[in-house]
């Protein structure tokens, strides 16, 4: 009889965890959990927005530069801002973070923004999808970890940007 239950307890809660997490690649939306790290090294040959600022008026130099930083967001919510770097169109952040994440999305955007005074401005915007950031076991990775299973998934490492995708575990969602 306990045996009985147990197993019935068990094909529903895989049942449930089927209708949660069923693939489904139309839709493109990912269940992303777990610590996600993120690395933010930095930008290259920004625009100047400060070129006629206040600060420059203010402060008379001749010309002023963007102040840049960097600000990834999953959905509307802000995973990590870095510092801002005082006039630099070529900024080094070399800042990481890790950040806990349970958010069904599509990817990650990462904005950069100059920091003015009365408002930040957009300098531009990158979108990276759930996909690159961690992919499905091969039968090659199987062959290697006796653990792993078929439907597993790996982490892919360091994306061009640096996103290092640790302990982070992502299945396809369906629409409920």
């Amino acid at each position: 009889m306990k045996s009985l239950l147990k197993g019935k307890a068990e094909a529903k809660k895989n049942e449930l965890l089927d209708k949660l997490f069923h693939d489904n690649s139309k839709s493109g939306k990912h269940l992303l959990w777990g610590l996600l790290h993120i690395k933010i090294i930095g930008c290259t040959k920004l625009r100047n927005l400060d070129r006629l600022g206040v600060k420059s008026l203010l402060t008379k130099r001749k010309m002023d530069k963007s102040d840049p930083y960097v600000t990834a967001f999953i959905n509307d919510y802000r995973l990590c801002k870095t510092k801002y770097i005082d006039d630099d169109l070529d900024p080094i952040f070399n800042e990481e973070f890790y950040c806990p994440v349970s958010h069904v999305t599509e990817g990650i955007t990462f904005k950069v923004k100059d920091k003015d005074i009365i408002k930040d401005e957009s300098l531009g915007q990158t979108f990276v999808p759930v996909g690159e950031l961690i992919k499905a076991v091969t039968d090659a990775d199987m062959q290697e970890d006796s653990t792993l299973e078929p439907g597993d998934l790996k982490r892919v490492g360091k994306v061009r940007i640096s996103i290092v995708s640790s302990y982070v575990f992502m299945r396809s969602i369906r629409s409920i």
